[in-house]
Protein backbone atom coordinates (compact mmCIF):
# COMPACT_ATOMS: atom_id res chain seq x y z
CA UNK A 1 0.00 0.00 0.00
CA UNK A 2 1.23 3.46 -1.00
CA UNK A 3 1.99 6.33 1.53
CA UNK A 4 0.97 9.91 1.19
CA UNK A 5 4.10 11.74 0.63
CA UNK A 6 4.96 15.31 0.93
CA UNK A 7 4.82 16.68 -2.80
CA UNK A 8 5.24 20.29 -2.08
CA UNK A 9 9.00 19.49 -0.03
CA UNK A 10 9.88 16.99 -2.85
CA UNK A 11 9.12 20.53 -5.25
CA UNK A 12 11.47 22.61 -3.45
CA UNK A 13 14.19 20.07 -2.99
CA UNK A 14 14.12 19.30 -6.78
CA UNK A 15 14.45 23.31 -7.43
CA UNK A 16 17.45 24.26 -5.63
CA UNK A 17 19.08 20.81 -3.98
CA UNK A 18 22.39 22.31 -3.14
CA UNK A 19 20.40 25.41 -1.17
CA UNK A 20 17.85 22.73 0.61
CA UNK A 21 21.43 20.40 1.61
CA UNK A 22 23.19 23.58 3.51
CA UNK A 23 19.81 24.69 4.98
CA UNK A 24 19.56 20.75 6.69
CA UNK A 25 23.19 20.42 7.57
CA UNK A 26 24.56 23.56 8.03
CA UNK A 27 27.64 23.46 5.83
CA UNK A 28 27.79 25.93 3.84
CA UNK A 29 30.40 24.11 1.02
CA UNK A 30 28.01 21.53 0.47
CA UNK A 31 27.63 20.23 -3.29
CA UNK A 32 24.60 17.81 -3.80
CA UNK A 33 25.83 14.86 -6.07
CA UNK A 34 22.48 12.95 -7.17
CA UNK A 35 18.70 12.83 -6.52
CA UNK A 36 17.79 9.07 -5.84
CA UNK A 37 14.21 8.45 -7.51
CA UNK A 38 10.95 9.73 -5.13
CA UNK A 39 10.01 5.74 -5.77
CA UNK A 40 13.32 4.62 -3.85
CA UNK A 41 12.32 2.83 -0.69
Amino acid sequence: MNKAADVSTQKLISLAPNNWAKWVTGIPDIVTGEILNPEFQ
